[in-house]
């Protein structure tokens, strides 16, 4: 008996594992609570999840303090959510960019590889053909390893990719479209999927080694604790995470093409010159809440050709147009001696940036200095 097969190590484990489980159930209740009270799609959504990863965790949870019930008098019934738990997670990111977001018809395709392992599974089960009882041995075996290991690891890379470019595009029209994104960056949801991956990897070369060499049970223990860990983190900051009230973006097959505008070149450049007077003398920048939607308004004109104002004559994108004047303002006002007492933060709030990392990240692009080096 080695030191790490001694009885006490299982009771070890068992508690990270119970930990997590209890954690993750918790968590499920609360978001699901939250999001019913708040009228709260992603918080709902964001529940479900965390039930999938309990439910990742519940086998070994029991099997490590011997209850063995799930492994044997459950043994084969669908109680994991291959395809269906990913998928979850892609609708979270689409709930979480978009207060508007609904379900429809369309999406009940994303059902369907879920509902074909269900009654694969419980055929299986009618027919007799379960893990202990010959699945494993019997000319299915190949065919469900196969059907399952797509429809797992397939579905969680599909969308995992899926997720990455929501994100990417979510970023960039949230830089289009208001002047402050600090609040807006979601940078939680870039490491949640981080987090997916990296356990969707583990799991993945931990079952082929599985495969191979037939590993014993606990052996798929320090998976499980990166679940633990997954469980916790995505638990946490999403309590913490905030939903703005007017996050509407949309996904579109086609979301980083920039509008295409028909505008005669008069137009374009009376425009440009009733911007620059607009912000020189109005100082609209001023307000940390100003969007593009804000300016194209007090301009009299639409977002799009605003839009595309900024970003073919000016080159940049409006979160970028709007913070270089802030920094040219800031600029100013720490020369001015009425300000000798204040902060630089302070004066930087003035400017109109509501967050002292945007402020510090839009000095250092602008300037290539930090603001202290000013």
């Amino acid at each position: 008996m080695t030191f790490f097969s001694l009885p006490w190590m299982f009771s070890l484990k068992t508690t990270g594992l119970q930990f997590g489980y209890f954690f993750g159930l918790l968590f499920f209740l609360i978001f699901i609570i939250r999001g019913i009270k708040e009228e709260r799609l992603s918080d709902v959504l964001l529940g479900f999840i965390m039930f999938f990863m309990a439910m990742l965790l519940q086998d070994y949870t029991f099997g490590f303090v011997g209850i063995n019930y799930l492994w044997e008098e459950l043994d084969g019934w669908p109680r994991h959510f291959p395809w269906i738990f990913p998928a979850t997670v892609y609708f979270y990111f689409m709930a979480q960019t978009n207060v508007q977001f609904k379900f429809s018809k369309s999406h009940s395709i994303h059902l369907l590889p879920y509902i074909l392992y269900l009654v694969l599974s419980i055929l299986l089960i009618i027919f007799g053909l379960t893990p202990s009882t010959g699945l494993f041995s019997s000319p299915f075996r190949t065919y469900w390893h196969v059907f399952y290991y797509v429809i797992n690891y397939g579905g969680i890379f599909y969308y995992f990719i899926k997720c990455i470019k929501i994100y990417k595009n979510y970023k960039s029209w949230t830089e289009n479209e208001y002047s402050n994104t600090y609040a807006l960056e979601l940078k939680w949801l870039r490491n949640f999927l981080l987090f997916f991956l990296i356990g969707a990897i583990l799991h993945l070369v931990n079952s082929i080694v599985d495969l191979i060499f037939d590993l014993p049970y606990d052996q798929d223990y320090y998976w499980q604790l990166f679940t633990v860990v997954t469980i916790i983190y995505v638990g946490i900051s999403g309590l913490l995470q905030d939903q703005e009230r007017n996050i509407m973006y949309k996904v579109y097959e086609k979301a980083t093409e920039k509008p295409k505008v028909r505008v005669n070149a008069e137009e374009y450049l009376a425009l440009k010159e009733k911007l620059q007077i607009y912000m020189n003398t109005k100082k609209p920048y001023l307000n940390p809440d100003l969007t593009l939607r804000d300016l194209a308004s007090q301009l009299s004109t639409n977002t799009t050709s605003l839009s595309a104002l900024i970003n073919s004559i000016f080159e940049k994108n409006f979160n970028d147009f709007i913070n270089e004047y802030r920094v040219l303002e800031f600029e100013s006002a720490i020369k001015d001696a009425s300000n000798k007492n204040l902060t630089l933060v302070a004066i930087a709030y003035d400017c109109g940036f509501n967050s002292k990392a945007t402020f510090n990240r839009a000095v250092k692009k602008v300037t290539g200095k930090m603001p202290s080096e000013l």
